[in-house]
C-alpha cells in the first residue's frame, strides 16, 4: 500500500498564507504612502483600507462554490491569477497617479 505524500501541497498552502499575511500586515504602511503620493484625505485612505477588507466579506461564498465545483487547486490558481492581474494593473494607476483608478484596481 502506497502512502500519499502531501508535504509539497502543505508547504505551498502554508507559504501562501504566510505571503497573504505579509500583504495584510503591510497595508497600514502602504496606506500612509498612498496618502502622501495621491494627496488623500482621511476618508479616502480609510475607504482604501475598507475596500481591501471588504473582499474578505464578499468573496468567500463565491470562491467556496467555485472550489466545490472544480477543486481546491483550481481555487488557489484562480486566486493567484487574480492577484497577479491586480498587481499588473497597479502600474497604470501608479503612472497616472490617479486615486480612483488605483481604487478600482484595488477592488479586484
Amino acid at each position: 500500500m502506497r502512502k500519499n505524500n502531501y508535504s509539497p501541497a502543505l508547504a505551498l498552502v502554508f507559504s501562501l498564507f504566510f505571503i497573504w499575511a505579509i500583504s495584510s500586515n503591510l497595508l497600514p504602511t502602504m496606506i500612509r504612502q498612498l496618502m502622501k503620493t495621491f494627496d488623500l484625505n482621511a476618508f479616502q485612505a480609510s475607504f482604501t483600507e475598507t475596500a481591501y477588507w471588504l473582499a474578505y466579506f464578499v468573496f468567500p461564498i463565491p470562491i467556496a462554490m467555485f472550489m466545490k465545483r472544480y477543486s481546491y487547486k483550481a481555487g488557489i490558481v484562480v486566486g493567484l491569477t487574480i492577484a497577479a492581474f491586480g498587481a499588473l494593473l497597479f502600474l497604470p494607476a501608479a503612472l497616472f497617479k490617479s486615486y480612483w483608478l488605483y481604487l478600482i484596481i484595488f477592488l479586484l
